[in-house]
């Protein structure tokens, strides 16, 4: 049993434009589904005590895929930037979450077991946040103790909470991951490189 005060929520930041790609990334066929379908049965595996999708862009056909596998927090400030979607999904968070960790969705090859780490490592620590480093090189997806939830929900514009992370830097704990970092999917390029990488596991 874990004790209520130890409850870590999930947020999946799935509401921006895909102006890069040029159309959802979320909605991109991945298999038999699709990239966000992949990526939350990439993040059910972990049994988080609650789960939040941010969307904003192609909302309803975002929604459709989330369908009851996770709660649906609509931004429609999405255009202002990543700051309006983590307070979407921080506002949305049942009140007693403890921590929370952010998903990016459009991210395949990320692996469940370093979100796993980061619960373990701020379970031990209590740290203000826990965040990986792939061969030395910050990224996601990081985990914010409910202490920073304040500060991450006044972020302004297109940031995110990376920048907490160098606010508070003497308050983070780090797990270091030897594999490189998981490749973002923001071209077609990606997709492709990313589609090939899975055909090749």
């Amino acid at each position: 049993m874990i004790a209520v005060s130890e409850q870590v929520a999930g947020i999946v930041l799935a509401a921006g434009g895909s102006t890069r790609f040029g159309r959802p990334k979320p909605l991109l066929p991945w298999g038999e589904q699709t990239l966000l379908a992949h990526i939350l049965d990439q993040i059910e595996s972990l049994g988080l005590y609650d789960l939040v999708v941010v969307t904003g862009a192609a909302g309803d056909a975002v929604a459709q895929v989330v369908a009851r596998r996770a709660r649906i927090a609509h931004n429609p400030e999405w255009k202002m930037g990543q700051s309006t979607s983590l307070r979407a999904g921080l506002c949305a968070l049942r009140p007693d979450a403890a921590a929370v960790i952010f998903f990016l969705a459009d991210q395949p090859e990320a692996h469940p077991e370093v979100a796993q780490q980061l619960i373990s490592r701020w379970r031990t620590t209590r740290a203000l946040a826990v965040a990986p480093r792939y061969q030395g090189q910050r990224g996601t997806p990081v985990l914010f103790d409910r202490r920073a939830f304040a500060e991450l929900s006044a972020l302004e514009g297109d940031i995110g909470g990376c920048v907490l992370l160098a606010r508070h830097s003497a308050e983070i704990a780090w797990v270091d991951v030897p594999c490189p970092p998981p490749l973002d999917v923001d071209t077609p390029e990606d997709y492709y490189r990313c589609l090939a990488n899975r055909s090749l596991s």
